[in-house]
């Protein structure tokens, strides 16, 4: 259904593209991209010659590699050829019993990759669960398969929200991981890069930056500079610089790792895309507005380009464009982005819908709309209070966001006494040094 959504944010309605299938090498049906290095006409495919070519060489190798990663460039697929390979995958294997170890491979390709392209839901919880009470059961719990399922239901967890069962699960994890496959395993890196992020997300900031910054020379040392578990930690290791206020480290190892994705990767790739990200969120908390802009706007191009069915990726990257253009000073030509944002965001999880109504309260607030912009951001603020709690990070900012609205239509005595209590939560919460703290500060001084 979500994969269906016709909102005019998404701009789904393409041309045909003239690139012809590099297997079959018809130019007729739908081409798309495989999402891997190979760029332009290297990259063009039908979803089900793809599939059929995973197929063949799954028979002839008994090899499910090919479901996953690019014979040419070995790069795994991302993007719609990947979904497409994973539902192909999951298709071919219904006959199997339920726990033919193929059967399970297959159940779990297609929950990481759906949770990559829709986010995490319950659905890919639960499939995540049964392939871990599956490989337990059938290959014990110190299995290399079994450890790395678990590892993954961990990463479910926190895109679920659920931060204190995923660290106590990933705690565990690594832990068994370090005593059966050694401390140096790339399985083993991987999880302390995970339960690093995890202890930043719990509270224990200044815990990840260490952790993180102790294992990324072993990581590049072992792996090389241009590894995927390197550029995972390098990525990781900025995001904990910015959580603690190391600003210029954090967007030093962001840049790097942006530089790094485009040259191995490719610009298109979702990592690489993800890097763009948060690069530009680290130029928006520099107060750095239009590098911002431009480079979500750069993001989005290329995510409506090669990636147009990915909702979440490009309502979010709409969301981010228009809350950029209305930060460097241009609300004009920021509402029209957020309301499309808005909009699009009605098909996605409600607290990101929440997000993007917020903004767009914002802009509407920079509009002098304020009968509007006070309706809109009290009826968001009171749903985010019911659903996420008051000490929330973004149920804060859109307090700040009611607040500046607030004071703007004259009503000063609530205005300045919500910016009040919101700047004494979110130095409790977030620190005095965060972006959205040191914004409500300043505008409270």
């Amino acid at each position: 259904v979500v994969g269906e959504h016709r909102g005019s944010c998404l701009r789904q309605v393409r041309p045909p593209s003239p690139m012809q299938c590099t297997i079959c090498l018809s130019d007729e049906g739908e081409i798309i991209q495989k999402g891997c290095a190979c760029r332009g006409d290297n990259g063009a495919v039908h979803g089900d010659c793809l599939a059929q070519l995973a197929i063949h060489a799954e028979q002839q190798s008994d090899s499910d590699e090919q479901w996953s990663r690019c014979s040419t460039c070995r790069d795994v697929f991302s993007g719609t050829a990947a979904l497409q390979l994973a539902n192909a995958r999951l298709h071919q294997t219904e006959s199997l019993d339920p726990d033919d170890l193929k059967r399970i491979a297959a159940l779990a390709h297609y929950a990481s990759v759906t949770s990559d392209y829709y986010g995490d839901t319950a659905e890919t919880e639960r499939c995540f669960e049964q392939v871990v009470d599956a490989r337990t059961r059938l290959l014990g719990a110190d299995h290399r398969s079994t450890l790395h399922a678990r590892q993954i239901l961990a990463q479910s967890h926190v895109g679920r929200g659920k931060l204190t069962e995923a660290k106590e699960l990933m705690e565990a994890n690594a832990a068994d991981m370090e005593r059966v496959l050694g401390a140096h395993s790339k399985l083993t890196l991987e999880s302390r890069r995970i339960l690093a992020s995890l202890h930043g997300d719990t509270g224990n900031r200044a815990t990840a930056v260490t952790i993180l910054r102790e294992m990324f020379p072993t990581v590049e040392e072992k792996f090389g500079p241009d590894h995927t578990l390197t550029l995972d930690t390098l990525h990781s290791l900025a995001r904990a610089c910015d959580e603690v206020g190391l600003a210029e480290d954090a967007m030093k190892h962001a840049q790097d790792t942006l530089a790094r994705r485009r040259r191995v990767q490719g610009e298109r790739h979702l990592e690489t895309l993800r890097a763009y990200t948060l690069v530009s969120i680290l130029h928006c908390r520099q107060e750095q507005y239009t590098e911002a802009a431009a480079l979500a706007e750069e993001e989005l191009a290329l995510r409506l380009e090669h990636n147009s069915a990915d909702v979440t990726a490009i309502v979010v990257a709409k969301h981010n464009v228009g809350l950029y253009t209305l930060l460097r000073g241009d609300p004009a030509k920021a509402e029209p982005i957020l309301r499309d944002a808005m909009v699009g965001a009605q098909a996605l999880p409600p607290h990101l819908h929440q997000v993007a109504k917020a903004s767009h309260g914002f802009a509407l607030s920079r509009l002098n709309r304020h009968a509007e912009a006070l309706q809109s951001l009290r009826e968001t603020l009171d749903s985010q209070i019911k659903r996420q709690g008051r000490d929330d990070k973004l149920t804060l900012r859109t307090a700040f966001y009611l607040g500046e609205a607030l004071l703007a239509n004259d009503e000063e005595g609530e205005g300045f006494a919500l910016l009040k209590e919101t700047l004494a939560t979110q130095t409790r919460v977030l620190g005095p040094d965060d972006y959205d703290t040191r914004q409500t500060a300043k505008l409270v001084a």
